[in-house]
């Protein structure tokens, strides 16, 4: 960035990329927090032990996924911001490779949210 920079946008999209993995397990925190009615004022619902473990294993997916794709992710797009350095002419791909490991993380996120989802309390 100290040659070119015009290029601190896109660094910086692929810096703060890694880090939407925090954010997919701040939602699914806060899902689970409305799903005992923990939120809002209320006094919450009686949880038994099944009912907390199911809420427990619900959110593994976000907690385990985000966790590796968080780790895979930051490398990808280390490697790519040093491609952009490198050779500029592959922006294009710069910017694909990291998303690309993103799907993972938004699969666990999706998959928290349907187990949530089907807890009962």
């Amino acid at each position: 960035m100290t040659e070119d920079p015009g290029k601190f946008g896109l660094v910086l999209l692929l810096q703060a990329l890694p880090g939407t993995q925090g954010i997919y397990g701040l939602l699914i925190a806060f899902f689970a927090i409305l799903k005992v009615g923990l939120l809002g004022g209320g006094a919450g619902v009686t949880v038994n032990v099944w009912q907390g473990l199911g809420i427990f294993f619900a959110c593994l997916p976000i907690a385990v996924g985000g966790f590796f794709s968080a780790i895979a992710q930051g490398k990808t797009s280390a490697a790519c911001i040093q491609m952009i350095a490198k050779r500029p002419e592959e922006t294009g791909k710069a910017v694909i490779l990291p998303a690309m490991v993103e799907t993972y993380a938004v699969l666990a996120l999706l998959m928290s949210i349907i187990l949530l989802n089907g807890i009962t309390l």
